[in-house]
């Protein structure tokens, strides 16, 4: 600034740019360490999530926040939705649900269950008749 002749508070202003933004220097920690570390956790505790990870991380002395964690886990791709298989059901608890469903049916589409009897509509009660006559 000195080979202008003129002050950095002058220079700036001219160039319409604030001293906060010139002098800004980058807080920013090496994430290297951090990755690792999420890794090893997810390669020896296949069942953690990221929020577990993060307590761990936190009781190691890491001060990251949880929202940091989940973000290194995404970019890394770990913990995709593991799905466990389900318990193969009997017949008995089978047929319970397919009688709830078809139940649950019922209700929906105004069906009674003896004979399938369709609920009357106010419309059609009274034979064309008006309902308050």
């Amino acid at each position: 600034m000195l080979r202008f002749g003129c002050s950095q508070r002058e220079a700036l202003r001219v160039v319409r740019i604030a001293a906060s933004t010139y002098l800004y220097v980058s807080q920013r920690k090496d994430e290297n360490v951090l990755e690792s570390r999420i890794q090893e956790i997810a390669d020896t505790r296949v069942h953690y999530g990221y929020r577990r990870a993060h307590s761990m991380l936190r009781r190691e002395g890491n001060m990251d926040n949880v929202k940091r964690v989940y973000s290194l886990s995404r970019e890394e791709g770990l913990w995709q939705r593991l799905k466990r298989p389900r318990a193969q059901q009997g017949r008995e608890a089978q047929a319970a649900q397919a009688a709830f469903a078809r139940d649950q049916s019922d209700l929906q589409h105004g069906f009674r269950r003896k004979g399938f009897v369709r609920w009357p509509q106010a419309a059609h009660a009274h034979r064309g008749r008006s309902v308050h006559a």
